[in-house]
């Protein structure tokens, strides 16, 4: 398993959270209390305390993790940011080369076939040249997709995703999502408040409800 989690409390706001997810499964992540889900989703890489029988991802137990650990789980997890974290003054390429550099991807041209690669499928390339302060907060935002999606990660977390694109976008980032960890057996999990979005791209549901999370698949 990617993530186990048995009689886990997250924080204040959940109590109990048991459930798992596999290697290379989709999964939307929703509910209505959004600090609850984000509780959960920064518990994956140890953000948030937690107690109880059983917490695992990526082979590693959150209940024991020290920061040597942290480090090495946060290098295999792809998590898609706020866009107001980027730096300001470096292009999009730029930040992409420094991610793909942190993940010890030494040869400059390798670096650059994957950074071109991603942006032809996400169709940025005609702003890659560009500073991040000149770019709209959408581009910013399909930016911080790219930068998660970039690293290749073994796990994939996405906070609210689409919640500043166009419907155009979505359709095209929620494709890329889908079919990058389709190619490389991503598990993806993808918090939304977007029923339409659950509706157009069925897959499994863990709802936050009650201070427990729910596996719609049981």
């Amino acid at each position: 398993m990617i993530i186990e989690y048995k009689n886990i409390a997250i924080g204040t706001r959940i109590s109990n959270a048991s459930f798992s997810l596999a290697e290379g499964e989709f999964v939307m992540l929703t509910g209505e209390d959004s600090d609850a889900i984000n509780d959960l989703i920064k518990s994956l890489y140890g953000a948030v305390a937690i107690k109880g029988e059983q917490a695992v991802v990526l082979d590693q137990s959150m209940l024991e993790i020290n920061q040597e650990e942290m480090a090495f789980l946060r290098k295999q997890i792809g998590l898609v940011l706020p866009f107001d974290v980027l730096p300001l003054h470096i292009t999009m390429i730029e930040v992409l080369d420094t991610i793909l550099h942190a993940q010890d991807v030494i040869d400059a041209r390798e670096r650059l076939a994957k950074i071109s690669s991603l942006l032809e499928r996400l169709k940025l390339q005609k702003f890659q040249e560009l500073i991040v302060a000149d770019l709209s907060n959408e581009v910013k935002q399909l930016i911080c997709i790219a930068a998660a999606l970039i690293k290749e990660p073994t796990l994939l977390i996405a906070s609210q995703p689409t919640i500043f694109l166009s419907e155009a976008n979505i359709d095209l980032v929620m494709k890329v999502i889908y079919e990058h960890a389709k190619d490389l057996s991503i598990t993806s999990l993808i918090a939304t408040h977007d029923l339409q979005l659950i509706q157009n791209y069925p897959s499994r549901i863990l709802q936050v409800a009650e201070q427990r999370v729910i596996d719609y698949t049981q």
